[in-house]
């Protein structure tokens, strides 16, 4: 191999590498494992008008029992105020983000609270399915 061909290589896959890390990082902003994405965000709005609807569209028809019970759970713990009202809402986002990484087949170890973005699911921030 040639100075001229090594040099073409190396270049190319510095191009390379840099795309992909553009792109891991547009990916990975609009990842579902952090508390204000679209998922946990839709959480908190059905918990602060007790209503489960809005967090249907996240997760598979199989999980919609679980996710109600989840939510109504949260709901009530919620109503005992102050810091039960902080659990709730964790408790209702990690619910919904859980069910709808694994519909998705995607590992869940929790909300990434770190502000660093981890691997994403592949949802762009969108629910599974259309209600």
């Amino acid at each position: 191999m040639t100075g001229a061909t090594r040099l073409i290589l190396r270049h190319s896959l510095a191009a390379i590498a840099a795309a992909l890390a553009l792109t891991w990082g547009v990916s990975a902003r609009a990842c579902c494992d952090t508390p204000d994405s679209p998922a946990a965000s839709t959480a908190g709005s059905a918990l602060d008008v007790a209503n489960v609807n809005p967090d249907l569209g996240w997760v598979q028809k199989k999980d919609e029992a679980e996710i109600r019970n989840a939510l109504w759970k949260a709901v009530a713990v919620r109503r005992a105020g102050g810091e039960a009202q902080d659990l709730a809402a964790a408790y209702s986002d990690e619910a919904l983000v859980c069910l709808h990484r694994a519909a998705l087949g995607a590992l869940y170890v929790g909300l990434n609270l770190t502000g660093k973005t981890g691997v994403c699911c592949g949802c762009s921030g969108q629910a599974n399915r259309s209600r």
